[in-house]
């Protein structure tokens, strides 16, 4: 009897290390370290969602010309369940008036999703955020059973970061690729895009994309925030454009059905004066001229359409005031001007 106490007694003590661990690792990764420094209640925008959000959503330029604060909360590939689990811890310190859905994320595949085929995109996409019982029941969904006991076992799957012990693991900023308030060093490159042809037909999301975006748009119901879909410019290539597109269109009227705006920056374009030649990198993600095109239209619609005011000037912003200078200095180094 005393073997079968000290057994259990031992598993429920490495139960708690291993937890423990987690919990260590997950507060000292990069994604949520600038966002603590923001003080309570001073957040307008909350942005979720991929690596468009990340090069496209300039939290600065919304800043310095609006008096807007957001924030970007995205991952390289981040499906709607990640989104969910960021917008509840986002919410712990933060009452945003928008939440801010990348529209992109519901054009992902089933496979996608549950990053079966790529572990390092799951592990970017979720040990972000603390252990939960929401982050449990999510993965719990996602993943098969052993990939989920898998995922918890945080020394196995965190023994890279031992190593960066010796290379500023715990000092804030050092790993922060994404300084201004979420959002990347804005780039200046160009690529030769086709305009994005017109795809009238309907393709359905992977069911367990559909599910998760619903959750989050009932967190957003249940917490009184409005949310807001939004695709920023993308030229999908030809082998892509049915499905995408495609999908798009469903993604239009399961929107509609849940009473959620959707800003469409493809359909936009042409009143933003957006050019997929010049503004953008790539086929798929904004330069630093497309995110200001896109920023610019985008704050004209909060104004006037949410009623989102100008803080500037105002106490309690100290956070984004403190990101005017640096990143004034990159564009003017970029730039020349």
């Amino acid at each position: 009897m005393k073997n079968v106490l000290k057994t259990f007694l031992f598993l429920i003590l490495l139960l708690g290390m291993l937890l423990g661990l987690n919990s260590f690792f997950c507060e000292n990764r990069p994604h949520f370290l600038s966002y603590r420094k923001l003080s309570y209640g001073k957040l307008d925008v909350l942005v979720t969602g991929t690596d468009h959000m990340l090069s496209g959503f300039n939290t600065m330029r919304l800043w310095q010309e609006y008096g807007i604060s957001s924030y970007v909360l995205a991952n390289e590939a981040q499906p709607y369940a990640a989104a969910y689990l960021n917008i509840l811890e986002a919410l712990k310190s933060q009452r945003p008036k928008v939440i801010v859905i990348d529209a992109y994320s519901a054009l992902y595949g089933e496979s996608y999703c549950g990053f079966l085929s790529d572990k390092s995109l799951l592990y970017e996409n979720f040990e972000q955020v603390p252990f939960s019982m929401d982050q449990v029941e999510v993965m719990w969904d996602l993943l098969p059973f052993w990939e989920f006991c898998e995922f918890y076992l945080p020394v196995y799957r965190n023994h890279s970061d031992w190593a960066s012990l010796r290379k500023g693991f715990f000092i804030p900023g050092e790993r922060d690729g994404h300084p201004f308030a979420g959002f990347d060093y804005p780039k200046f490159t160009t690529a030769e895009n086709e305009i994005p042809a017109l795809v009238l037909g309907e393709t359905p999301m992977s069911p367990k994309t559909e599910a998760s975006l619903h959750r989050v748009i009932q967190l957003c119901n249940q917490e009184n925030i409005t949310a807001i879909a939004v695709q920023l410019p993308y030229a999908a290539r030809k082998d892509e454009a049915q499905d995408w597109y495609g999908k798009e269109n469903y993604l239009r009227r399961f929107l509609e059905n849940l009473g959620v705006a959707y800003f469409d920056s493809n359909a936009l374009a042409g009143e933003m004066g957006f050019d997929y030649n010049l503004d953008m990198i790539d086929s798929d993600h904004l330069n630093f001229s497309g995110g200001v095109k896109f920023i610019d239209f985008f704050a004209k619609n909060l104004i006037e359409g949410y009623g989102l005011k100008d803080h500037k000037g105002e106490i309690g912003y100290y956070y984004w005031e403190g990101l005017e200078d640096e990143y004034q200095s990159y564009i003017s180094a970029e730039t020349g001007q």
